[in-house]
């Protein structure tokens, strides 16, 4: 819940991709049930990298503003439109966020796992 932590979101980022490859990597061993883990972190994964790389270009841009070029006006517009763009990526993991919340699927995803770790 704080949407200009950059280097954090970045952490969420990758600690995302891990978690979705390694459940990928395991899918031999949960089966087919997992797989909806995977595609679900892989949608918040996209909605960070996104954010990860507006971040990147308005660093960018910014210390072009510095300058006051001919290039000025073209470094506004697209400077607005990687904080419209990040914006929108935000709200969408945002979303995403407080659906996996509403529907536990942290503690679904434990559970999947450990039923496959202590079989009845």
């Amino acid at each position: 819940y704080a949407p200009y932590d950059v280097k954090n979101l970045h952490k969420l980022r990758i600690a995302a991709k891990r978690l979705r490859y390694a459940i990928e990597l395991f899918t031999v061993c949960w089966g087919k049930q997992i797989e909806p883990f995977a595609k679900e972190i892989a949608k918040i994964q996209t909605f960070l990298g996104e954010i990860h790389d507006s971040d990147i270009w308005t660093e960018s841009l910014r210390g072009r503003l510095q300058k006051n070029d001919a290039e000025h006006q073209a470094n506004l517009r697209l400077l607005s439109e990687f904080v419209n763009e990040r914006t929108k990526n935000y709200c969408g993991a945002l979303k995403l966020w407080s659906k996996w919340q509403t529907e536990n699927f942290i503690e679904n995803l434990r559970e999947l796992i450990a039923s496959r770790q202590n079989p009845s």
